[in-house]
């Protein structure tokens, strides 16, 4: 019994272990994956990716879609998201699969 008991508390760790490697990129958001805090890939196309256990590589997910911000002062030009998307975009580029 001693045996059973070990083999399905280690089958359960490594499921949790191989839930926590997969994760969704939806059509409408860019998937960052950092590496111990570098960027390490962008995915921006739909569909289901895989990664390192959550302490070496996590994701950020960023909303492809044109956001407004409406801003009270109409001579004040935000263009901080504009730089973000380009960065965004030519790192994709750069790490395309």
């Amino acid at each position: 019994m001693n045996r059973i008991g070990t083999a399905i508390v280690a089958l359960i760790v490594l499921l949790i272990v191989l839930a926590s490697t997969m994760f969704v990129v939806d059509q409408r958001r860019y998937a960052v994956v950092f590496s111990l805090g570098e960027i390490k890939d962008v995915y921006g196309q739909p569909g289901l990716k895989f990664k390192l256990p959550p302490p070496l590589q996590t994701v950020l997910y960023l909303d492809k879609r044109i956001m407004t911000i409406d801003n009270p002062e109409p001579e004040r030009v935000i263009t901080a998201p504009a730089c973000v998307l380009y960065g965004l975009l030519s790192l994709e580029k750069r790490t395309s699969r």
